[in-house]
């Protein structure tokens, strides 16, 4: 009988402090050199052709937070397991056991995360009783105007929810975040079985249940949560409607004018914006833009298992050589799956009455319910020191589902609405709100004069893509990988069924074979000089299925994806200049049931959500196609030389990576569409691939 026990007790400092450091958007270059665009144009007009154009060089928006997001989370890990062996008889051996694991709620030192509790209906504060918004307002039935503008602009706008909140006050604190998880026992049994007593033929199989802890970043994301309130703003606007008659404009409601960049100096916020002398810059710029808010689905966050089988045959041939064939299989359970669960108001933040501010956010809800499904069959021949080489062949047929195969969260400093309306409406006069959330002006008529004929086409979204992810940047000298990853699902309301497809992972067909061969004695065998001997040569050759890709609009606004409808045969290559065709696709939004939204006092359906609870998708399953194949070979040759003495050995190595020197490309751009309703220019293209043969030279000396 074997037992054991462990114990870890686990600290996790997390800070994030790139967002002190701040960034600054311009999507016009030439906003750093003079005015905004449009009140380059119409200003000048309005006043004669006198308006200076270099009056402020300025920029869209601009972002810094005062303190660092970070936590300190305390927590531990427990296990402990018995097992046993019987040898059931000469040519049976059994074994069994249990583990039993118990994973701590992480604490968080410092009660600096928040959680979005729906009960609650707004934000709660680890180890706190309060209910707030992203504002950090605290529970109300009612709200006021839109919160994301400067001071200049009070009283200007709307009310988000139409002025309601519908939250739901705690009457004791929030300690949980995640569940208390006690129930983690882990049985397994395997045998071998030495089928004629000989040795030469084995059969193999164990079953098991494996849990895992989910890594401490999927609990430290609640800290972007901490609210921005408006009197301690973290944003400015780079330019601004002149909606309430302010003095730095010229022209009113038809344009907007340059803050100028010089604003990002606190001296000149803190300072009067002439030519107004009461009210400085800040008044005209400074604005609060809480980050998109998180949540962990407290009632679903149980330890993530797996149930892992396998059953082998091993058959002895020769003395030399061993085949063997088998079943692997893996199910996986409590997965966790990221979502936004706010979509139903946040797609309808003009007309649904329970929201409040919240409205303004997409809520990325991690909760663990997915589920994997792998099954493998594996075929492998061993050659074991023939003539002084050794063999391996490896051959494996299988497949993987799940409906989720990472769960990461986006890291989102600016909201869909806040983008839209606040820096695009009110900062730019920018139209994009009402096709977003009015399903307005998406589309426009042309009408030719020669023909008379009338051309409707659809009107760009052209926001901003605010990118954190980790993977644009890289630490190793190798080129970023651009492809298009589809990691939010397209249906919040049904994502579980919705997004179930082949595992980004999943590659049915591969094929692995090493070896290496110590060349013969040629003295011994032959007579020749020794110092013609010990080479040895070796290599991997490695040959593949493609990965799957979905075909997929978006994500628009860092928020919405929405997989395309097939409507006809796709094909896929390996051309990088278009390796899917075009034809056969259609954007989900251009669907008839998309662009016929309903509309009503309490909804106003969109090309995002055109009914109640009934997001915009695409018929085409996720990861419904497959990139290009896989196949390389790398291969090495080293030559000994006996110096200095016996036991010493001077070794030259050369290496080839690729020896064929492939095109082995990655997938293809499958962004149909950045916007969800005009096409992606790079649609199709394949921008990255694994490396080009490379050659290393080595030298050994062994003593």
């Amino acid at each position: 009988v074997k037992f054991g026990a462990e114990y870890r007790h686990l600290n996790n400092n997390l800070t994030d402090g790139s967002f002190t450091r701040g960034f600054m958007y311009s999507g016009n270059i030439g906003e750093f050199t003079s005015d905004s665009e449009t009140c380059n144009q119409l200003c000048a007009f309005s006043t004669g052709g006198t308006f200076n154009a270099f009056r402020a060089p300025s920029f869209d928006f601009y972002q810094a937070q005062a303190d660092p997001y970070k936590t300190r989370l305390h927590s531990f890990a427990m296990a402990g397991f018995i097992q046993d062996t019987w040898h059931v008889n000469p040519r049976v051996t059994l074994n069994a056991g249990v583990r039993y694991e118990y994973f701590s709620r992480p604490k968080d030192k410092d009660d600096s995360l928040w959680n979005f509790d729906p009960v609650a209906n707004g934000l709660v504060q680890a180890n706190h009783a309060g209910v707030q918004d992203p504002y950090g307002n605290p529970c109300s039935a009612s709200t006021g105007d839109y919160p994301s503008l400067p001071a200049a602009l009070a009283g200007t706008s709307f009310s988000p929810s139409q002025g309601s909140w519908n939250c739901n006050p705690l009457s004791s604190h929030a300690n949980q975040i995640i569940a208390k998880d006690t129930n983690n026992f882990a049985p397994r049994v395997g045998f071998a079985w030495d089928v004629w007593g000989s040795g030469r033929t084995v059969v193999r199989a164990g079953v098991g249940w494996f849990f895992d802890q989910l890594p401490s970043s999927y609990i430290s994301q609640l800290m972007f949560n901490r609210p921005i309130s408006p009197s301690t703003p973290n944003a400015l606007f780079g330019t601004i409607i002149d909606a309430g008659g302010q003095p730095y404009c010229p022209v009113k409601f038809i344009a907007s004018c340059g803050i100028g960049t010089t604003i990002v100096n606190p001296a000149v916020q803190a300072s009067p914006y002439l030519p107004d002398t009461v009210n400085n810059g800040a008044f005209y710029s400074a604005a609060a833009q809480p980050f998109a808010m998180y949540a962990r689905d407290t009632d679903h966050s149980d330890a993530p298992y797996t149930r892992q089988l396998s059953a082998t045959i091993q058959q002895q041939l020769t003395d030399k050589l061993t085949m063997e064939v088998g079943y692997i299989g893996n199910d996986g359970t409590n997965l966790p799956v990221v979502y936004n669960s706010n979509l139903a108001n946040e797609a309808n933040l003009l007309a649904n009455t329970t929201g409040g501010y919240l409205a303004l956010f997409p809520i990325y809800t991690m909760t663990n319910q997915g589920g994997s499904d792998y099954h493998s069959l594996l075929l492998r021949l061993r050659a074991n020191d023939w003539h002084g080489l050794r063999v391996n062949g490896t051959y494996n047929y299988s497949k993987s589902i799940d409906n989720a195969s990472n769960g990461i969260f986006p890291a989102l400093p600016v909201s869909m609405p806040n983008l839209s309306i606040g820096y695009g409406v009110f900062g730019q006069i920018n139209p994009i709100a009402d096709c977003l959330f009015l399903g307005n002006l998406c589309q426009f008529s042309i009408t030719s004069f020669a023909t008379g004929q009338t051309f409707t086409q659809n009107n760009p979204l052209t926001l901003p893509t605010i990118n954190f992810s980790p993977g644009a940047v890289t630490t190793t000298g190798a080129g970023q990988v651009i492809n298009s990853r589809y990691t939010i699902p397209q249906d919040p309301f049904n994502f579980l069924r919705d997004d179930r497809g082949r595992s980004d992972f999943d590659q049915q067909q591969r094929v692995v074979i090493d070896y290496t061969w110590d060349v013969p004695s040629l003295s011994k065998n032959h007579g020749w000089s020794k110092w013609l001997d010990y080479w040895q040569l070796s290599g991997v050759f490695t040959a593949s299925s493609g990965q799957p890709f979905t075909i997929f609009a978006g994500p628009i606004a860092g928020e919405v994806t929405q997989r395309v409808n097939v409507t006809g045969p796709v094909q896929v290559s390996d051309k990088p200049s278009g390796a899917i065709s075009s034809s056969g696709l259609q954007l989900a939004s251009h669907s008839a049931v998309c662009q016929n939204p309903i509309k009503s006092s309490s909804f106003l359906g969109n090309f995002l959500q055109p009914f109640p609870g009934t997001a915009c998708t695409g018929d085409s399953g996720r990861n419904g196609f497959t990139g290009p194949d896989y196949v390389n070979m790398n291969f090495a040759v080293q030559k000994g030389f006996p110096v200095f003495g016996e036991g010493r050995m001077l070794t030259f190595r050369t290496e080839f990576y690729n020896l064929f020197d492939r095109n082995n490309f990655f997938n293809p751009i499958s962004a149909f569409s950045l916007d969800g309703q005009t096409p992606n220019p790079d649609f199709g293209k394949i921008k990255s691939a694994h490396e080009p043969r490379q050659i290393q030279f080595a030298v050994r000396f062994t003593w």
